[in-house]
């Protein structure tokens, strides 16, 4: 009934902020810790609505807010499928012929039955399903098809799809401010680094996707969709839709129509997602190299053959110029057509072309590239292949084929004539890809993409149509927008396909152009940086080089030197010989290295065909370079850095502009890298009957144009995924035994491209080059594309095994035995094409595969190193379940075994196949029976179950391959936690049953990116996407508030989101009754109003990046807990409220209710980012108020705690004094004034003292405005302390008394106004050393202005043993208690653990008049500690103290009287761990079996004997005891006797259980 009722309050509250929400203009709020979605306890979801967290089972990913409220699916019509429009209409046929499908969330068991799938599939009336992580289906389905889901085994609950989910959440963030949704793929403050195309004031266009399968309806569809455009004509909404598929349309309006658009086709039952259409951008001699050589220098895999020959690639780019001497074939024609879809007809195809198969463009392109067109020089990138009359023109082009240049092109034209893509068709799916695919290629490359990371239409189809064509490839270009995280552009979001990012171009290439090094020359200890370039011919390296500076005689060097020139460096000026001549002078006159000066203050291309008997390095340098040279002649110099590897140009670096990953839902992008940076390749003149081939780049009728971008790493990237291609399809994996070649599955491709990659290097921000830390990452992927790794021959430094199309189930595996030498490399790459993922799942990923290799030693790699360290554990690998391929790479250690495994962790639409790709120097597979020895490491070390596949399943508690890593205990209070890009920490703490927990987590950086999420889990591990609550929007502080939970191990996940490390504070508070709400009334939406407790953090006013609300009112309160008692600092990063009319007001408060305010400060209009604001009394109310009219950016404020004295007057001598006496005074002296704006603060700390008293002399300050705060503390650092009073005014014979010996007093006066302010004295009594008996009396010296004596009359001192009692002063019926009292009382219930008080009533003299609290271990107190005083009124608070003895003492002054207090008291005991029932080892296994009817005859007979418990009983447990003469266990005294052994009797679980207090018992 309890959990009835909560669920049923969660929706009444949820539809009530519905309802009072609905002219709120879309403000995010923080998902609090309402709710749960992995409910701990059994609830089951009885109602017809429950909200999205509340789903039984696994969560269910989705993009929409887990506060959407979702309703139970019933049969029979629903009023909200109708428009009221339709109700007598005969027009609009096809929603008349429609209405009966709508679309549905159907939530099925874990794991999804096998067969399931096909059954629905096969249901009549049940169409487009769909997958959404985790264990869900979207589906649409008539109400034929409804009541069969409804009757299938093995679906837990269906709902209907809710509107909102239909929107993509840029959509819902920018139109529909009201929508309180999840975090989405965008528009997040913080995580949407790259900013979308600007958006025009007039048209806007969407796409809308419809929920049914290409197959169905057409006729229907083709007049829905005119109904609903006539619907939209009738509402003025001036909408043009056109059908783009047969699922697919594109609705354009203006602008301001768009809202009442979306919101118009959200409502539509066939609408399954609607999304913003973006605007699509465009995004080789020695590159060639790079991707075939480790030293970028040679073709390796064009020297065996492999050329791409028997491979079409498809190029879907601005056009092609199809005469340039790259593609043209002077005896056959190239076949041309025009249309979207498939138009791979006989006329439209050419085979007999040497190049170019077929020719499509679009209704918007022509058959033609632009004058330096991008798609021309994209294709000589991917399979240009030079063909000439003239033999120059032939051979200087050639030199700069294509990367397969045996491969044929299949080319789409989408461009036009000024280089724009009008011809990107609608849906990639049905519109682009097949055309293609039916010529034969079965690679596509692709230049252009959009500036958004998320999981968007153009990347669900292309995942689409590669899930349905399994061998066909897709590169996409990933853009170029770095160096920045999210910067990695759609489609190069998808998962299927290979994203390319871009490096530089070889070393070679960049000198062949011209394009110099800097480096650095010592002359005479200075260093001056120069620019150098190296000739082609010579030695390329020239490190620490020494020698003397000489100018050459003759200077040009054109005839043999006068003069001895041995060990020299050589400054030789241009001439009119050649510099292969001028370096064999200098090498001849004995020259270490030539200079040769410019005459042009730029270095100058050196080349020559015959270079082979030079062997001193030779450079050019500029003419001022020279120049400046020649003032150090004869001086001894030295060159520095002009090595290949610490230059700007090398095929290893990631060129700048190349972008990020990683997408919205955080998997890696890109996938790989090729040159990307000053590419040559075809050059397009504009005119395709030129047959242009000149000798030359960059110019008119010349060969080759130069150009930079991930547009031109793709086709490079593209063609060598054609090499790879050619080499399975030749049978070269079987030793080029062409009777074994085979189509090689896409996953086989791009498993082989990653395999192949390695390393490439990242410039960091001091300009250096290094490694990343880990691979893959976000930066480089899996690194630079070199297929002399990849692809492994009989000659071949390492062997390569390929296993592809392996299948693998949910909860299966695939495991390869291997046997490898020591110190081996060893690789292996898992790949799979993954189902597309559904639009509106926040996860993308469907089938779940790991990578586990494992050896004899109890080593565990797992797939792509996801490497994480926290506070307490560093370095440490983690599961990757995000991306659909995975690696390891290692070197073997020492010679022996090795197994692989393919693990279907999470697989619903299974089997998924799988391609594999393992290599080593000396690999050799085995039989599996020969691995049967390695099974999991250390037994998983007595914390996990060993599974069937040899992997350890862990206790929750433990992590590790080897479960050998216990996670951190959460301890009450604060807790400082970090853990580092990308990982995930986790820690646990115990509840009690019945217990309330409250958790307060704060980020303290350490970088502005830092973005912690917090996800929280019982008895289980959180992940990204299974817990029980979550905090995870881009805010860096969170709040979980668990009331009366079920008792047990309790975890918190620590996420750091993306790309920085992240810190956070972590204050953890557990009691017994539940905890306030941290939410503030009044509080009007989107403000999110509560109280933070958090010692440093920040907090806004709503809105998100956009304005604030009209009529807001909204109250927060920032009080720390913990941490030291200074001031608050308050800073505004932004502040903007329309000034005079909307105001924040900051209050001091004076107690934690702020039930005792005075103002700080009033802020309206802006304020600036420096002004800061400080709150001395350490807590601070902040009041909003907007008027009805205009709003403006709102504000992001930012506290912190200041320490104990950091902001302290001078005068006022602030500090901790430790002294037994002394004195305190404002600093003014007698006479004088204390200043304006004072802020003192001092402890006075006597941890010994049983008392401090602080005695006024004078008191005298402004009255409400300057303060004098006392609180009484529990530790010299006054971490825990109690206010005594605020004082003001002028007071005589002022007396302060703290109890605990610890005082905390602050003053503070406001700007104006001033008065003699005070001084006073301070004086202690200490302890006495041996302490003090549990007897009516006070312990220490009596304090001055009280009566120490024995217990005064009416309090009845005495001690409690009861288990539940009542304490009070004594008084009666709230009459007043007496002056001077002196009370005591013990409290010390009978096996109790802890003892709850609560106050029924307490009234005394605020600061005077004392309630004191010290715990005790045992009833002596001999070790009494302080626990808190109460002074005041105090009402409803249940205290529970942790000990098992309490002592009160009540302590009254000479004046004033109240009524006094009412106590209740309640013993909290734990039997298990009472040392009353607890029983000695040695008899533990005793044990008596009969029951109480059975031992009546024996307690007759004096044989046995029984009784209740007395003072010990435990109710409804423990009640009586049991003891026997003669039982086994009995001890024999030394007199031959016997004692008896007794037991207690388990009221629960109706059996005797053994009693260690035989000796209390006494038979007779």
């Amino acid at each position: 009934m309890f959990e009835t009722r909560n669920i049923l309050l969660l929706l009444l509250l949820a539809m009530a902020v519905a309802v009072s929400s609905d002219k709120a203009p879309g403000k995010r709020i923080h998902p609090q810790a309402s709710g749960t979605r992995k409910k701990p306890s059994n609830t089951g979801e009885p109602h017809e609505k429950v909200l999205l967290h509340q789903l039984k089972g696994r969560p269910l990913l989705i993009h929409g807010g887990k506060n959407t409220l979702l309703t139970r699916a019933s049969l029979g019509p629903k009023a909200s499928w109708r428009d009221s429009s339709l109700k007598n209409s005969s027009k609009f046929y096809g929603e008349r012929i429609l209405l009966d499908y709508q679309q549905y969330i159907v939530r099925t068991e874990n794991p999804v039955r096998r067969g399931l799938l096909q059954e629905l599939r096969e249901m009549e009336g049940v169409d487009a399903i769909r997958y959404v992580p985790y264990d869900t289906f979207i589906v649409t389905a008539s109400q034929k098809g409804l009541q069969q889901l409804m009757s299938t085994h093995g679906i837990s609950g269906i709902f209907y799809l809710p509107d909102v989910f239909k929107l993509e959440p840029e959509i819902r963030f920018s139109l529909f401010e009201d929508v309180n949704y999840g975090r989405g793929m965008a528009g997040f403050k913080g995580r949407k680094l790259m900013a979308d195309e600007t958006e025009n004031e007039g048209d806007q266009s969407v796409y809308v996707i419809l929920a049914i399968s290409d197959a169905e309806w057409s006729y229907q569809t083709v007049q829905l969709v005119s109904d609903w455009e006539q619907e939209m004509q009738d509402l003025n909404l001036g909408v043009t839709l056109k059908t783009v598929s047969k699922r697919k349309l594109l609705v354009k309006t203006k602008q301001e129509n768009m809202k009442t658009v979306c919101q118009f086709l959200a409502h539509k039952p066939l609408v399954r997602w609607i999304e913003k259409k973006r605007e699509v951008f465009l995004r080789n001699r020695y590159a060639v190299q790079a991707l075939q050589s480790e030293g970028a220098n040679m073709t390796s895999i064009w020297n065996r053959g492999i050329n791409g020959s028997s491979q079409i690639i498809g190029i879907a780019d601005t056009g092609i110029d199809y005469d340039h001497c790259f593609f043209n074939d002077p005896f056959e024609t190239v076949a041309k057509c025009t249309g979207s879809g498939d138009q791979a007809t006989p006329s439209c195809l050419n085979y007999r072309h040497r190049k170019i198969v077929t020719y499509r463009k679009f209704s918007s392109t022509d058959y033609q590239d632009y004058y330096g067109g991008h798609g021309t020089h994209v294709a000589g990138s991917v399979a240009g292949n030079a063909y000439d009359a003239d033999p120059t023109e032939m051979n200087y082009a050639g030199a700069y084929n294509g990367m397969a240049p045996g491969a044929k092109i299949a080319f789409d034209d989408v461009g036009d004539s000024k280089g724009a893509l009008p011809g990107i068709p609608d849906d990639l799916n049905t519109g682009l890809f097949p055309h293609s695919y039916h010529a034969g290629a079965r690679l596509h490359s692709n230049s252009w993409g959009a500036k958004f990371a998320g999981y968007e239409s153009m990347a669900m189809e292309i995942d689409e149509f590669t899930h349905d064509h399994d061998d066909f490839l897709v590169l996409v270009a990933a853009g170029n927008d770095g160096p920045h995280p999210y910067s990695i552009g759609t489609p190069a979001t998808a998962k299927n396909i290979l994203a390319v990012g871009a490096t530089d171009n070889s070393l070679k290439a960049s000198q062949v152009w011209g394009y110099s090094v800097a480096t650095q020359v010592l002359v005479n200890q200075s260093v001056l940086d120069l620019s150098l370039l190296p000739a082609n011919f010579g030695p390329q390296s020239a490190d620490h080089v020494t020698g003397q500076l000489r100018l050459a005689s003759p200077a040009d060097a054109c005839s043999p030197l006068d003069g001895d020139f041995a060990g020299s460096l050589l400054l030789i000026k241009r001439g009119s010989c050649s510099f292969l001549h001028k370096a064999l002078m200098a090498q001849t006159a004995g020259a270490r290295a030539v200079l040769i000066q410019n005459s042009e203050d730029t270095p100058v291309l050196m080349t020559s065909d015959n270079s082979s008997s030079v062997s001193i390095p030779v450079f050019s340098i500029s003419f001022s370079d020279g120049n400046r040279l020649l003032s150090s002649l004869n001086s001894n110099i030295e060159l520095r850095g002009t090595t290949p590897t610490t230059r700007a140009h090398s095929h290893e670096h990631l060129v700048y502009f190349s972008s990020w990953g990683p997408t919205y839902d955080f998997r890696i992008k890109p996938d790989v890298l090729c040159p990307g940076y000053r590419i040559h390749s075809s050059f397009s003149d504009g005119d395709p009957t030129s047959f242009q081939c000149g000798a030359y780049a960059n110019s008119a009728g010349g060969a080759l144009l130069e150009m930079s971008g991930t547009s031109m790493a793709t086709p490079l990237c593209a063609g060598s995924a054609a090499l790879v291609r050619d080499y399975f399809k030749g049978g070269h994996h079987a030793g080029g035994d062409a009777s074994k070649g085979f189509n090689a599955s896409a996953a086989l491709v791009k498993a082989t491209m990653i395999h192949s990659a390695q390393p490439a290097m990242v410039q960091s921000a001091s300009g250096a080059w290094e490694f990343p830390s880990s691979v893959p990452n976000i930066q480089t992927g899996y690194g630079r594309i070199d297929l002399s790794k990849g692809l492994s021959f009989s000659d071949s430094p390492t062997r390569s095994i390929y296993r592809d199309r392996e299948q693998v189930d949910n909860g299966g595996e695939l495991s390869v035995c291997l046997h490898a030498s020591s110190s081996m490399p060893f690789k292996a790459t898992l790949v799979w094409t993954d189902p597309a993922g559904e639009y509106l799942a926040e996860r993308v990923l469907v089938n779940d595969l790991d990578l586990i290799v494992q050896n004899k030693d109890g080593d565990v790699w797992r797939g792509n190193n996801l490497r994480q360290s926290d506070e307490t554990y560093k370095d440490y690998v983690v599961s990757d379940n995000l991306q659909n391929a995975e690696q390891v790479s290692f070197s073997v250690s020492s010679p022996g075994l090795l197994v692989v495994r393919v693990v279907g962790v999470d697989v619903p639409l299974g089997p998924q196949a799988f391609s594999l790709v393992l290599s080593g120097s000396d690999l050799v597979e085995q039989q599996s029976s020969a691995c049967s020895s390695i099974t999991c490491p250390k037994n998983c070390s007595g914390h996990g179950t060993c599974l069937s596949n040899s992997v350890c399943h862990c206790d929750f508690e433990y992590g590790g391959s080897d479960c050998s890593r216990k996670f951190r205990t959460l301890e009450q209070g604060e807790n400082h936690l970090a853990v580092t890009a990308n990982g995930m920490s986790f820690y646990t703490f115990n509840l009690s049953h019945g217990k309330s927990f409250r958790i307060i987590c704060t980020g303290l950086g350490p970088s502005t990116g830092s973005d912690p999420d917090y996800y929280l889990s019982y008895e289980s591990l959180p992940t990204i996407g299974e817990y029980v609550d979550a905090v995870k929007d881009e805010g860096d502080s969170a709040s979980f508030v668990r009331n009366q939970e079920q008792g047990g191990m309790w975890v918190l996940g620590l996420y750091a989101r993306c790309c920085e490390d992240v810190e956070v504070l972590v204050v953890l508070e557990i009691q017994p009754g539940p905890f306030p709400s941290l939410q503030l009334s009044p509080c009007s939406f989107p403000c999110d109003c509560q109280r933070f407790t958090q010692s440093a953090g920040q907090m806004e006013d709503g809105s998100g990046v956009y304005t604030y609300n009209n009529n807001a009112n909204c109250r927060w309160i920032i009080s720390p807990q913990g941490g030291t008692h200074g001031a608050l600092k308050l800073t505004f990063p932004s502040f903007d409220l329309e000034a005079n009319y909307d105001f924040l007001q900051l209050n001091h408060c004076f107690d934690e209710l702020c039930s005792s305010t005075s103002s700080l400060a009033t802020l309206t209009g802006t304020v600036s980012s420096s002004a800061s604001f400080v709150a001395s009394s350490g807590i601070v109310e902040i009041l909003f108020t907007s008027d009805s009219l205009v709003t403006a950016g709102g504000f992001l404020l930012k506290w912190m705690s200041l320490g104990a004295f950091d902001i302290c007057n001078s005068q006022c001598n602030c500090g901790i004094f430790n002294g037994t006496h002394g004195v305190l005074t404002d600093g003014a002296g007698a006479g004088g004034l204390y200043p304006n704006d004072a802020f003192c603060h001092w402890i006075l700390s006597a941890p010994q003292a049983s008392w401090l008293q602080l005695s006024f002399k004078r008191f005298a300050t402004e009255l409400n405005y300057d303060l004098l705060l006392a609180k009484e503390c529990d530790d010299a650092a006054c971490r825990s302390s109690r206010t005594i009073g605020i004082f003001s005014g002028h007071i005589q014979n002022l007396v302060l008394l703290s109890t605990t010996g610890i005082m905390d007093i602050v003053f503070t006066s406001d700007a104006s106004l001033q008065d003699s302010g005070f001084e006073a004295a301070w004086t202690t009594s200490l302890l006495a050393e041996e302490g003090y008996s549990p007897s009516p009396s006070l312990p220490g010296p009596c304090p001055s202005g009280y009566r120490c004596q024995e217990c005064t009359s009416p309090c009845h001192c005495q001690q409690f043993l009861r288990q539940e009692g009542l304490v009070t002063d004594g008084s009666g019926n709230r009459g007043l208690y007496e002056n001077f009292a002196n009370c005591h009382w013990l409290l010390s219930p009978f096996n109790a653990a802890n003892i709850s008080i609560k106050f029924n009533f307490f009234e005394t003299e605020p600061g005077y008049d004392f309630l004191c609290l010290f715990t005790c271990s045992d009833p002596s107190c001999l070790d009494r500690t302080a626990l808190r005083n109460f002074s005041g009124y105090w009402t409803g608070e249940e205290l529970t103290v942790n000990a098992p003895v309490l002592e009160l003492v009540f302590l009254t002054d000479s004046t004033v009287r109240f009524p006094g207090f009412e106590l209740s008291y309640r013993a909290i005991v734990d039997p298990r761990s009472s040392s009353v029932f607890a029983c000695p080892p040695r008899f533990r296994n005793c044990s008596f079996t009969r029951d109480w009817p059975e031992v009546t005859p024996e307690i007759r007979s004096g044989r046995a004997a029984t009784g209740g418990l007395g003072h010990m009983i435990v109710v409804n447990l423990y009640e009586a005891w049991l003891c026997i003469l003669d039982h086994p266990c009995s001890e024999v005294k030394p007199d031959g006797s016997t004692d008896p052994f007794c037991f207690i009797y388990n009221e629960q679980l109706l059996r005797f259980e053994p009693w260690n207090l035989n000796s209390v018992i006494n038979m007779y």
